[in-house]
């Protein structure tokens, strides 16, 4: 803008509201963010393979969810790494959640799970594989290692019916900027 140039009210709203929306941070930090910490319904199975396994997330090439018991949520966790139900994918995919990524999963059932869940069928899950950046990305990974999503999703988590999650308010640490 030329030096004296004057703007109007009407301008400056029109302009504050053009950085606003342009702006990935600024809409970042107006949004609310949350950690969970979903369902435990089993364990890396037999055919995980691990890049490293000590890592925070740990670093896995290919990913066995092996059930013991699943008490219904749609997103499962198996120390820092993640499966979510096909139809949760489809619904983060049309919100075009940034911070997160998809690849596929095996999926194995154990005896106890065999034994308590006779007649139960498990939908298709996927792996869900976070890369965001906690309090800026709709996911995300605390210093912690815990995972951090967007009211945004964890509205739609709450609509697919997650039921056994602890969810708490993300308070802004330092923001992890590392994906």
């Amino acid at each position: 803008m030329p030096r004296g140039m004057q703007l109007n009210k009407k301008q400056e709203i029109s302009i504050k509201n053009a950085a606003a929306s342009s702006c990935r941070p600024f809409k970042g930090r107006r949004m609310k963010y949350y950690v969970l910490e979903p369902e435990v319904a089993g364990n890396f199975g037999g055919n995980t393979i691990f890049i490293d396994r000590s890592a925070r997330p740990p670093l896995v090439k290919r990913f066995h969810y092996e059930f013991n018991v699943w008490l219904g949520d749609p997103i499962l966790e198996a120390v820092c790494c993640y499966i979510v139900t096909e139809s949760l994918r489809n619904q983060i995919l049309s919100l075009e959640a940034v911070g997160v990524s998809f690849g596929p999963v095996e999926v194995s059932t154990t005896y106890p799970f065999d034994e308590v869940s006779k007649n139960r069928e498990l939908p298709a899950f996927v792996w869900l594989q976070v890369n965001g950046r906690a309090g800026l990305d709709d996911f995300g990974y605390s210093l912690a290692h815990t995972l951090v999503v967007s009211d945004r999703i964890l509205n739609i988590l709450r609509d697919a019916g997650m039921k056994h999650c602890d969810v708490a308010d993300f308070t802004s640490e330092a923001v992890n900027m590392q994906p």
